[in-house]
């Protein structure tokens, strides 16, 4: 990513399926490490919990075992994990919890917001809560009886939106940008722009196309590339992978690896 846009976050990514069990190199240097530098960590910022409406199947949505979460996001290798469900905050305190077990990956708190039709990741650091995305999502003007709700939207514009998640502490990022509801995809003319241009837009999430991938874009074709290398939009928009899960199985299917000296806020930042 170029150097002018501050905010923007330095990734590598990498696809992944299936388990993975961390090898003696890998738990050397987990979440505590202390070492001054950085390094690359493995990790997920688009994941649902059991708390998203369509968590699958629906058997594991009410049974809610958290800790069958977790040990997914553990099993594929992941160091740290952002839990992003629909509209609501509600399934954060159970991760939380459930990530205090030892060798669990770190929990970024944060919620997929709706707004203008698209979908925006907003990811605050390891010690905040849930009271902060209830706070957020406040301000966007969603208060908990909308919580969760598929027709659940922001009634703010897409680029006042990212703004306001900007100044609230978290790490905004445009969720699959290359889908329908995506902010390549999904919005055109100014309020495109409007969103790309913003200073307080961290990265944009890229996606495979699915099998059923009517209104999606080729992540590698111009369509995509031209609205985050800088030529069409202006600064450059760093680009980063996720599994968008939405089930146990999926948590850390796709990650990327992200340099920084701990997982927090701040080396999300960098």
């Amino acid at each position: 990513c170029s150097a002018d846009r501050s905010r923007a976050t330095k990734v590598s990514t990498e696809i992944s399926s299936g388990s993975h069990t961390l090898n003696s190199e890998e738990r050397a240097v987990s979440a505590d490490w202390q070492w001054p530098g950085s390094r690359w960590w493995r990790v997920d910022l688009h994941a649902h919990s059991q708390s998203s409406h369509d968590f699958r199947p629906e058997s594991d949505r009410l049974a809610q075992d958290w800790d069958a979460l977790l040990a997914s996001a553990a099993n594929a290798g992941l160091h740290a994990i952002a839990v992003t469900d629909h509209n609501t905050p509600d399934g954060i305190p159970h991760v939380q919890g459930a990530a205090r077990r030892a060798g669990a990956p770190v929990v970024f708190p944060g919620v997929e917001l709706t707004v203008g039709g698209v979908h925006l990741l907003c990811v605050f650091d390891p010690g905040r809560s849930r009271d902060d995305v209830v706070a957020l999502l406040a301000q966007l003007g969603i208060g908990p009886d909308d919580f969760g709700r598929p027709e659940t939207m922001s009634p703010k514009g897409v680029a006042d939106a990212i703004e306001i998640i900007g100044r609230a502490g978290a790490v905004v990022v445009a969720a699959h940008a290359n889908g329908p509801k995506g902010l390549i995809a999904g919005l055109a003319g100014q309020q495109r722009l409007g969103a790309l241009r913003s200073d307080w837009l961290a990265g944009a999430e890229v996606a495979p196309i699915p099998l059923d991938g009517e209104g999606w874009f080729d992540p590698a074709g111009s369509d995509v590339t031209m609205w985050l290398d800088g030529s069409q939009a202006g600064p450059q928009v760093c680009q980063f992978v996720s599994s968008d899960s939405h089930a146990f199985g999926e948590a850390g299917r796709r990650f990327t690896w992200m340099k920084m000296t701990r997982p927090d806020i701040e080396g999300l930042r960098l």
